[in-house]
């Protein structure tokens, strides 16, 4: 026993060990992965604060741009001033003023036409507004891409039409490519954090990165997808020079998401090894629990085979000398009681063999047995059988007796023998399933509290009880005949326990 009592202290210490180990591993990994989670926190800031910076710098490029599209607006205007003065001069007028102003232009291209749409001059355009005579207004909306001005001649009206300068176009040809790898730069940037740019409806998707296409492809995951970036981040918003608004969402990168995925998949993992560890730990101490049990069992019977050869040699020599008599007979029957026990304790451990067996017949017996040794009058044992027909069930009749037994003896011995009237019933019973052995008794009752310990080895409420009757009946119907025994009711009036046995097929 010493020696259990260690290896079940050893057993507990590695448990315990293995727990500190687990708590331990999992604090350490989440230590790393809060290190990690604050510095792509600060790289998530650094990114933002980057983007928001070159948002910044886009919009006041797209105010520079605009400055000179109303700067070559206010030429044009002066320019068809200038041409409206000229146009409308007399011979003593000094035009060179305005004819500077004309002149002075370069590289803005412009056509002014007649209120039939006539080209009267051009200048600095290129094919086919070089050659052609008349220009339509889709022909002009093509490339003009302002409205144009116009020039009141009095009785007549010119038209002054214009395009964005060279250098205006080139500026607008720079923004577009930086837009395009600004927005390139969003969605694949180098610390791998998933990103959607969308309008501000959050409906149209202009670009996205690090992100799986199949969370995108259906709007409802798309729209959950966002709320989620929403909810983690606030999102940029940006204004692109072309006036459009846009909202940038974000959230941490894939490793730190995968990181706690890992966390949760290690806890799993280690849990499931301690849970493993635990059940062969139990798995083992069952196993050393039944080889006390049974070697309890074997070494019973061994050390009761002696004394009982020994008396049944001397129960023949009396019975030679004295003849038959009554005393010898129930010191016959009593040995035969004694080596039913040791042939019981003997078949314990042993894969017992299963016979049909009359549960009547068994039951009656059961019966027979008690009456002659309840040792007070006042106990009235009875027993029922429902079934009219008999029950033949294969069983080790050896072994059910004994759980029978074991539960009436424990019935018998929660009896008040202060009381008048005391009754223990033995009834038989049956469904379509099953057959029913139910023990009940007018005794004491068991308290709520203890009724979960009752089959358990060692469990007793009496002084000196060994707390192995009703364990051993459990073990011999759940265990060998693979049936149930529990608790039906118990009240301070009494207790009833039910045996239940699967019927034969």
């Amino acid at each position: 026993m010493h020696k259990i009592a260690r290896n079940r202290w050893i057993k507990t210490i590695l448990i315990v060990v293995a727990f500190i180990i687990v708590i331990g591993s999992l604090w350490y990994m989440n230590s790393i992965m809060k290190q990690i989670a604050q510095s792509e926190k600060k790289n998530l800031e650094l990114w933002a604060k980057t983007i928001q910076q070159r948002a910044s710098l886009l919009k006041e490029t797209q105010d520079f741009l605009t400055m000179l599209e109303n700067e070559e607006r206010q030429k044009m205007n002066i320019w068809a001033e200038a041409t409206k003065r000229i146009i409308n001069s007399t011979n003593a007028d000094d035009l060179s003023f305005y004819a500077t102003i004309i002149s002075s232009n370069n590289s803005i291209p412009i056509l002014m036409v007649d209120e039939n749409n006539k080209i009267l001059s051009r200048k600095n355009v290129e094919p086919p507004y070089d050659t052609i005579t008349y220009i339509s207004q889709n022909n002009a909306s093509n490339f003009f891409i302002y409205s144009p001005i116009e020039i009141d001649l009095g009785e007549i009206k010119h038209y002054l039409y214009y395009a964005d300068s060279r250098l205006i176009e080139k500026f607008h040809f720079i923004i577009n490519d930086i837009v395009d790898k600004f927005l390139n730069d969003i969605v694949k940037n180098n610390i791998n954090i998933p990103v959607i740019v969308t309008d501000t409806t959050k409906t149209k998707i202009y670009a996205c990165g690090n992100i799986d296409t199949a969370l995108i492809s259906n709007s409802e995951n798309l729209y959950e997808l966002i709320n989620s970036m929403e909810f983690e981040n606030q999102p940029l918003t940006i204004l692109l020079p072309n006036g459009d608004k846009q909202l940038i969402f974000y959230k941490s990168s894939q490793v730190i998401s995968k990181m706690r995925w890992f966390i949760f998949l290690q806890l799993a993992i280690i849990l499931a090894f301690v849970l493993v560890i635990i059940y062969f730990a139990r798995a083992l101490y069952l196993s050393e629990k039944d080889s006390i049990w049974i070697g309890m069992a074997k070494e019973t019977a061994h050390q009761m085979g002696t004394p009982l050869s020994s008396l049944f040699a001397w129960v023949d020599l009396l019975e030679s000398e004295y003849g038959n008599n009554e005393n010898i007979n129930e010191m016959q029957k009593d040995l035969n009681r004694l080596q039913r026990v040791s042939d019981r304790f003997n078949i314990i451990g042993s894969k017992p063999k299963f016979s049909k067996v009359s549960l009547t017949e068994l039951l009656m017996e059961i019966h027979e047995y008690f009456l002659h040794r309840i040792p007070y009058k006042k106990i009235d044992l009875k027993l029922f059988i429902e079934p009219e027909e008999d029950i033949i069930l294969e069983v080790n009749a050896e072994l059910l007796s004994w759980a029978i037994e074991n539960t009436v003896k424990n019935a018998l011995d929660s009896l008040d023998i202060s009381k008048d009237k005391q009754e223990v019933e033995i009834r038989l019973s049956e469904n379509e399933k099953y057959v029913f052995i139910d023990i009940t008794d007018t005794g004491r009752g068991i308290p709520n509290k203890i009724q979960k310990y009752i089959f358990k080895a060692g469990f007793s409420t009496k002084e000196h009880g060994w707390g192995l009757g009703l364990a051993l009946a459990k073990r011999i119907v759940e265990q060998y005949h693979r049936g149930k025994i529990y608790i039906v009711s118990s009240t301070a009036n009494g207790t009833r326990i039910r045996i239940q046995l699967r019927k034969s097929k």
